[in-house]
């Protein structure tokens, strides 16, 4: 078949070299030699002759009087060079074709293949751009729009470059909200990229948007990581709650930290609702904790300086009566924590309440010594 192609090329020269110069056939004998060499680099590209298919490319893209031709002529031969890892060269083909044919259907396939060349060349930031091009590109099919706007992500952040790739993470779920698993996967690469950028708020936003579409669009696939997120969430609200110091006056600080508990609390129940064992032993620890906390609080609060010694102890027996059920309220939680150790003998938020539940019943039973 490749002699044949090569046969019809010479037949071709030979024709032109006996046409005279104003010969209106010229142009199809010229188009035809181009066509056989064409045919004859996509037979040994078949062959995996990829030394020929170079050739012969080359001499197509040089003789086609046609742009269609010599536009599929520069493609291939930027593929052969890329076969023979050449990848500066095809590069700068690939590269050129950008210029050349700016409207050309191949060009989110040239932008993909741009992409790998500069990978391979040590070039990974011009090769996420190219894959960014490439997840903007509306002629491209979804799904390898998807896979360019996630290789462009994963390029930038190696690259340090965290604006870019949230840029191409917020890209991708405002065009491709569905399917929900890989929305809600890119949504959590966009609160880590914002934890790296030290941006809490941002990473506050996209753990809510997390738990939103979950439960818009959710399915198996979303809820442990929505779980995650709404545990984290509760977190933050927590953060709240622990950063409120009982300072005087003590009643209206207190207020405002039950009111900030509570607010904690129904979060963590939230998460709980998810169902996923280990976010359910993580925020049950976590509401104890803050149950414990709170009564901890009370006794270290802030004393108003104007009271006599009397009146300071009988004060201090007040906020001590105060504080135990909120310690009682705590060791149940714990308990009930640490009974799911059967069901989950490897957790170790279930273990971390079986020993805080030791302590504080410890400290219960010999209130005279002090804690470790």
């Amino acid at each position: 078949l490749r002699g044949e192609h090569g046969k019809a090329a010479l037949a071709y020269r030979e024709a032109l070299h006996l046409s005279a110069p104003d010969d209106e056939r010229r142009h199809a004998l010229l188009l035809g030699e181009a066509q056989a060499y064409f045919a004859r680099g996509r037979a040994s590209a078949m062959a995996d002759d990829w030394g020929s298919a170079r050739s012969d490319f080359q001499e197509a893209a040089r003789l086609s009087p046609e742009t269609s031709l010599r536009a599929a002529a520069e493609y291939d031969l930027a593929a052969a060079h890329l076969a023979f890892e050449q990848w500066e060269e095809a590069a700068r083909l690939l590269e050129r074709y950008t210029v050349a044919y700016p409207e050309h259907e191949l060009q989110p396939e040239v932008q993909r293949k741009l992409a790998y060349a500069y990978i391979q060349q040590g070039s990974p930031g011009v090769a996420a751009d190219r894959y960014f091009d490439v997840g903007r590109s509306a002629n491209q099919q979804p799904a390898l729009r998807r896979e360019a706007l996630a290789n462009a992500m994963r390029l930038y952040e190696s690259e340090g470059q965290l604006t870019r790739a949230i840029d191409a993470g917020e890209y991708y779920v405002e065009v491709f909200p569905t399917p929900s698993w890989q929305a809600v996967s890119v949504m959590r690469q966009l609160a880590e990229l914002e934890s790296l950028r030290d941006n809490a708020p941002r990473r506050r936003q996209w753990l809510g948007r997390i738990v939103s579409l979950d439960r818009k669009a959710g399915d198996s696939t979303t809820v442990a990581v929505a779980a995650e997120a709404a545990l984290e969430l509760a977190d933050f609200q927590r953060e709240e709650f622990s950063e409120i110091r009982l300072a005087i006056p003590l009643q209206s600080n207190l207020t405002r930290k039950i009111d900030s508990m509570e607010k904690a609390l129904s979060a963590y129940e939230s998460a709980i609702d998810y169902g996923i064992p280990a976010v359910t032993s993580a925020a049950m620890h976590r509401m104890a904790s803050m149950y414990d906390d709170l009564g901890r609080a009370l006794l270290g609060s802030e004393r108003p300086a104007s009271l006599s010694e009397a009146e300071l102890l009988e004060y201090e027996s007040l906020l001590a009566a105060q504080a135990a059920p909120f310690a009682q309220q705590a060791m149940d939680i714990y308990r009930l924590n640490a009974e799911r150790a059967r069901e989950q003998p490897a957790d170790p938020w279930v273990a971390k309440s079986l020993e805080q539940l030791q302590v504080m019943t410890h400290a219960q039973e010999h209130p005279g010594e002090s804690e470790t």
